[in-house]
């Protein structure tokens, strides 16, 4: 099952990076993936697109604390 999925890995990097340069969450740009792709019900990718979005503005808050630390 999981090498299944092994494209989503790259996809979600590219989400990940554009969403957090552009301001606005992630969970929206993967959420048409989760559904059309992955055949998640409406919940389940509501649900996978906040931890989606949780995982990536905690990462680019933590790296943002510690540029900000560095000045």
């Amino acid at each position: 099952m999981m090498l299944e999925l092994w494209f989503m890995l790259p996809v979600s990097i590219a989400v990940a990076s554009i969403a957090t340069g552009s301001g606005f969450g992630g969970g929206i740009l993967l959420f048409p993936v989760f559904i059309y792709v992955l055949n998640l019900n409406v919940p389940e990718a509501v649900g996978t697109g906040m931890i989606t979005e949780l995982c990536g503005m905690t990462s680019a808050m933590i790296t943002y604390n510690k540029q900000k630390n560095r000045v």
